[in-house]
């Protein structure tokens, strides 16, 4: 993989397009290693949703830093779990986990400093984690 052009603000020129404005475009494995560029991109444009599989399972001690500076860039209607367990089950299992503390410590010191309700809480935690991408593909 070249990521020179792995960048996802090539796709500038698409998402500017009339023809595809209508289009939903998910950006997946959290557009690692641009993850800036990609939540730039989820929150500027309508049409884009943000993916956070293959940045899950492989973060581990970082993931609470980099659910943290998602959602303070990424609309939390628009950032979606996903595992990317691909072939190794116990993958699938530790990612969820992991995730969950991690997002369940991000959202607790947004409770604790008053950024959000323990109601917005939940919520943005189910939209996260199922609701999201629910809404998203029609499931």
């Amino acid at each position: 993989m070249d990521l020179r052009i792995a960048n996802p603000a090539h796709l500038y020129g698409l998402l500017q397009d009339e023809r595809t404005r209508g289009a939903k475009l998910v950006l997946t494995h959290g557009g690692y290693p641009y993850v800036e560029e990609a939540a730039f991109l989820t929150s500027a444009y309508p049409n884009v949703y943000l993916d956070l599989s293959e940045t899950i399972p492989f973060t581990s001690v970082g993931m609470k830093n980099r659910i943290h500076g998602l959602l303070e860039m990424v609309p939390t209607t628009k950032i979606m779990y996903g595992s990317d367990g691909f072939n190794v089950p116990e993958i699938h299992w530790f990612a969820a986990v992991q995730t969950k503390r991690a997002l369940t410590a991000v959202l607790g010191e947004f409770t604790e400093h008053g950024e959000c309700s323990e109601e917005d809480a939940l919520r943005i935690a189910r939209g996260f984690l199922a609701d999201n991408a629910r809404r998203l593909y029609r499931l």
